[in-house]
């Protein structure tokens, strides 16, 4: 029996689907892909675990980036304090804090599912309410990498059951709102050696896995072209041209 990725059995995650696969019911024109993937790592598709591993490292940096600016607008909305005071956050701010329960509601699912004891919690922060707002940036990493180093040496086992799995899922999401509202640099890497399927130039590039609710996906930069791959079938690529290589350097030596 094949697992499906966990995003297809939540209601509230955006489903998983292979580009430009169908399932044999599709009849739409317009689909895009409808084809669940498959899940490969637990009950996360090879996108989804690939797009978690990344999330958790960048979180320290993208985490205390967010605390250490003061970009937009107050919010006031509603603001964490000390009993008593009411002070008015940056939206900046309230992001680092919704990173920081996102995350935190990871390692509290992978403590529950697998009953065993939560992360250390220190003063800094609270997993329902954030960073406390006189909290040093020093702190906040601080705070920010034991909470990574925990969810880190979980990972195995957190993405095996359902709840882990789907805080993960949404630990993403975060982070993907997160990086369009407060980039950090991340820019395409070159894919060598490899030929876009479509236009066959050397021109297939790893577009950022974490970009604003995107899946992973390979895009040939031929501005004629612009064809979108899924890693998968670049990763297919690599092994036919790796045997092609093996085999014509094993006829070199026979010969």
């Amino acid at each position: 029996m094949t697992l499906l990725c966990i995003t297809n059995d939540v209601d509230d995650l955006r489903s998983c689907t292979i580009r430009n696969e169908h399932l044999s019911t599709c009849e739409n024109d317009a689909c895009t892909g409808c084809l669940p993937r498959p899940a490969e790592q637990g009950l996360l598709c090879y996108s989804c675990a690939t797009k978690f591993d990344e999330a958790l490292a960048l979180s320290v940096d993208l985490i205390s980036h967010c605390r250490s600016i003061e970009s937009g607008p107050r919010d006031t909305s509603g603001v964490r304090t000390a009993p008593g005071s009411r002070v008015i956050l940056p939206t900046s701010w309230v992001q680092a804090d919704t990173l920081y329960r996102a995350l935190a509601a990871v390692a509290v699912a992978y403590s529950v599912d697998w009953r065993v004891e939560e992360p250390e919690w220190d003063v800094t922060a609270s997993h329902h309410n954030g960073f406390h707002p006189e909290a040093p940036i020093e702190a906040v990493w601080w705070v920010t990498e034991i909470l990574v180093r925990y969810v880190s040496d979980s990972v195995d086992r957190l993405r095996t059951k359902h709840h882990g799995a789907a805080e993960a899922v949404r630990y993403v999401h975060a982070v993907q709102t997160a990086l369009h509202a407060f980039p950090l640099e991340e820019k395409p890497r070159r894919i060598r050696h490899i030929r876009c399927r479509t236009c066959q130039h050397e021109s297939l590039q790893w577009r950022p896995p974490l970009e604003h609710l995107d899946p992973i996906v390979i895009q040939c930069s031929n501005p004629g072209c612009g064809a979108l791959w899924d890693p998968q079938l670049v990763d297919f690529d690599m092994r036919v041209l790796r045997q092609e290589i093996e085999a014509e350097m094993a006829g070199k030596a026979a010969a």
